[in-house]
């Protein structure tokens, strides 16, 4: 499957950050959605529910990045998530909810994450 088949749904409150991460998602190829509230983004998943991929989102939010992350997750088991933050987690391993967890961003970090996290739910869902 190419990344032109993949949605993402892109989620943060900055919109400095939003148009960042944003434009990295859409320079790897994938299919972008954007929202600045977590309502929007639960407006966004209901609607298309079936379509998201997956979620990159901020950490830094007003309401905190891994309280949402753990709702999406329950919400969507299957769609990995990647969550954007400004400080390292220090090697522990991803927080419940969170499938990947980036440092700040970068375009790399990014590509690697979704391709990864992508190759693996394509490859559970065929079973």
């Amino acid at each position: 499957m190419s990344n032109s088949a993949h949605n993402v749904l892109c989620i943060a409150d900055s919109s400095t950050r939003l148009s960042s991460l944003a434009r990295t998602i859409k320079q790897l190829g994938y299919q972008v959605h954007t929202t600045f509230t977590p309502d929007q983004a639960v407006a966004v998943v209901a609607a298309s529910a079936n379509r998201i991929d997956a979620i990159v989102m901020d950490e830094d939010m007003v309401i905190d990045g891994f309280t949402l992350a753990q709702s999406f997750k329950a919400a969507l088991s299957n769609v990995p998530i990647v969550l954007v933050c400004d400080k390292g987690s220090g090697g522990k391993p991803p927080p419940a909810g969170v499938d990947f967890v980036t440092v700040n961003g970068s375009h790399d970090q990014i590509a690697a994450a979704l391709e990864k996290l992508l190759a693996r739910s394509s490859g559970a869902a065929r079973g």
